[in-house]
């Protein structure tokens, strides 16, 4: 469930990288691996139970298609390049330590809720 987490705490602070990815988007029905969700479920439990996280992912320039490319990896993938993005962007590592309360509270919402979206 950690790197789950890592992986929602990363969409949710919605400030992966500063430029695209260059990968292809997430479909809507692709589903989460370690979830019984799938994208677009994620996605409607965040705007419902978790809705400051959507204009940060909408803010960044490729932040909401690089959080689901980023949601569909396999587990220690996801983990392997939400490290990348952590070193890649100190920022990010920063607000995430400094919010870890508030932001897991709101992952176990959306994961405790999402398959019912």
């Amino acid at each position: 469930m950690q790197t789950w987490k890592f992986a929602a705490a990363t969409a949710f602070t919605g400030t992966l990288i500063a430029a695209p990815v260059a990968t292809a988007a997430a479909a809507p029905a692709d589903p989460v691996p370690g979830t019984q969700c799938t994208v677009a479920q994620v996605e409607r439990a965040v705007t419902d139970l978790a809705p400051e996280a959507i204009p940060m992912l909408n803010q960044v320039p490729g932040g909401r298609a690089t959080a689901e490319q980023v949601l569909t990896l396999p587990p220690a993938e996801r983990n392997a390049r939400l490290h990348q993005l952590a070193n890649q962007n100190p920022q990010l590592a920063a607000f995430y330590n400094a919010n870890q309360g508030e932001i897991n509270k709101r992952i176990n919402l959306v994961v405790s809720n999402c398959a019912k979206y």
